[in-house]
């Protein structure tokens, strides 16, 4: 019954309910009985029956409020989304898979790397570190509509793939620009060629990082124009259609 729809569906129940009563307490009274009896067994009928009701009625306004406050708390969890995690997330990318872009540029071509600051790595770190902040509240808040059904299976693999695509993207951060700060050391050369070969083959740096484009490289950073923005605003548009407050 919680999932009728007519808004005085109360009303019709107790029209039943009063019904029900009525035609109870007659065939009481038709009973050969006393008049005494007759009363006492219409009012212990009409007591249960409406005893039944009023529990029915509770257990009906419950499911129909914890349903309601389920949906208004996720509804304030999809605000969140919309209006706050997302259109961050889809810069953040773009920022970080940029300079990620960068460093692997820098590691890839030979040339004089002295110019490359200490300052210009920090902010990497930085960067790094609000890309995973938002991946984490996005993960957390689409898991929780995750269990409360309201997400639209059709589009899981934008989640998934964003979800890689993080995870991604801060390893080959952190890792090119740890690199770059061993670039006067003797193992330098060693761990870059390991660490290109290792991320050559990878299907996301194939689709984000390799269409970049370099316009220079000098002077540091180089300017370079991205490719791959049409890409991540499809990743992005595909979870607003993953998640969905449509019960599934």
């Amino acid at each position: 019954m919680d999932n009728l729809k007519s808004p005085y569906w109360e009303v019709y129940f107790w029209i039943i309910v009063i019904a029900i009563g009525i035609a109870g307490t007659a065939v009481i009274f038709i009973d050969p009985m006393g008049l005494a009896s007759k009363f006492g067994n219409a009012g212990s009928f009409l007591g249960g029956l409406f005893t039944i009701a009023a529990v029915v009625i509770a257990v009906i306004t419950y499911k129909t409020s914890k349903k309601e406050h389920r949906r208004n708390t996720s509804l304030n969890w999809l605000l969140e989304l919309e209006q706050g995690i997302l259109p961050l997330l889809e810069q953040q990318l773009s920022t970080v898979i940029n300079m990620a872009a960068t460093a692997i540029n820098h590691l890839q071509f030979p040339r004089d790397n002295s110019d490359i600051s200490e300052a210009w790595l920090e902010l990497i770190e930085k960067q790094n570190q609000s890309l995973r902040v938002l991946g984490i509240k996005l993960s957390m808040l689409i898991g929780r509509l995750e269990y409360l059904n309201y997400v639209n299976v059709k589009y899981s693999n934008y989640f998934t793939e964003t979800l890689e695509l993080i995870d991604y993207i801060l390893y080959s951060s952190k890792k090119s620009t740890g690199i770059l700060k061993e670039r006067k050391s003797d193992k330098f050369e060693k761990i870059k060629l390991k660490f290109l070969s290792e991320i050559e083959a990878n299907e996301l740096h194939k689709k984000y990082i390799v269409p970049i484009t370099f316009i220079n490289i000098l002077p540091f950073p180089a300017k370079i124009e991205s490719s791959n923005e049409d890409d991540i605003k499809e990743l992005i548009l595909g979870i607003r259609k993953y998640i969905d407050l449509k019960s599934n």
